[in-house]
């Protein structure tokens, strides 16, 4: 079988199963509040845009846990998943450079690891190889990543004199993204040559 015939197989395995599953509809709602969050966000309604974010937050989990618990994993929610995660960190990131533009090496590096994420799995995905799944120091670069911007949208509107807080937490999200990115990029090199 040629490689685009088993490219061609393994899109048709993800539409050909139940894609109308919980899970996937919960990421799928989580993809579309990007935009209400965006909107309130730059509308100056930042309670609301938190809001909104902390409840894609809670369907996060809720999808997983759902998934897992009965039964509802799917490939394309292999493929969905993490694309919610990833448009949702860099919606988030945008908005936290708009408030701290000193911060914006920081959201580059993150739009940068998983652009290159992204790029990797699709050149696996055409050698017909699984992309491998999150690993628990990417789930922490990016639960720290979450902690750093709540944090710094509190300080930013709170008027406190902490923001040596804020740049802290954003080098130590520096650092494991940075440790992260090239942890994967060794998984993705030796799938390439073992996979």
């Amino acid at each position: 079988m040629t490689k685009p015939q088993n490219i061609a197989k393994g899109f048709t395995s993800v539409f050909s199963e139940n894609i109308m599953t919980v899970p996937n509809l919960m990421t799928c709602i989580r993809i579309i509040l990007i935009i209400p969050f965006l909107i309130m966000f730059f509308n100056g309604n930042y309670i609301s845009s938190f809001t909104v974010l902390m409840f894609s937050g809670v369907t996060d989990f809720l999808d997983g846990f759902i998934a897992r618990t009965f039964n509802q994993t799917s490939q394309l929610g292999k493929y969905l998943d993490p694309l919610a995660d990833k448009l949702t960190l860099f919606a988030v990131g945008f908005c936290v450079s708009m408030m701290f533009p000193q911060l914006f090496p920081i959201i580059i590096l993150l739009v940068t690891k998983d652009i290159l994420m992204i790029a990797g799995s699709l050149i696996l995905l055409k050698r017909s190889i699984n992309p491998p799944r999150a690993q628990w120091y990417g789930k922490a670069a990016t639960f720290f990543f979450y902690v750093s911007a709540l944090t710094s949208v509190i300080v930013y509107f709170c008027g406190t004199e902490l923001f040596w807080l804020v740049n802290t937490l954003f080098l130590v999200t520096f650092v494991l993204m940075f440790t992260a990115m090239i942890r994967y990029y060794k998984i993705f090199k030796s799938l390439l040559n073992y996979g």
